[in-house]
């Protein structure tokens, strides 16, 4: 019970899901150019075999992270407008940006966050 009540009064999800399955329809057998496997993954989970049942669909925003490094957010935007995401989104990349170039531990580079 006391499980419960965390996910229904916290602010925000991490999804921390099993690798992106490729579509068997998608002309590219790689995960970077199968959008349709990477867009399922993302907006629900890709069925109940694989990860449907870590998505909350009544949580405002779901970070949500796999395996093999497919990441995305899925917002309910009856609360908010999509902007406010969009702003969280961009101080992010701003803050991971900073956070490279002071830094010398490697990791994303700062110009392949602005595409």
């Amino acid at each position: 019970r006391a499980s419960l009540h965390e996910l229904e009064s916290c602010l925000f999800i991490v999804c921390l899901d099993k690798p992106t399955i490729a579509t068997c329809r998608g002309r590219h057998s790689d995960l970077v150019t199968d959008l349709t496997a990477r867009t399922h993954h993302i907006i629900h989970g890709q069925g109940v075999r694989h990860n449907t049942a870590n998505r909350w669909m009544d949580k405002t925003i779901q970070l949500i992270v796999s395996e093999d490094g497919t990441c995305g957010i899925n917002m309910e935007h009856s609360v908010a407008e999509g902007i406010a995401l969009g702003h969280m989104i961009e101080h992010t990349f701003s803050v991971m940006c900073q956070e490279k170039t002071s830094s010398s531990n490697g990791g994303l580079e700062p110009d392949s966050l602005s595409s």
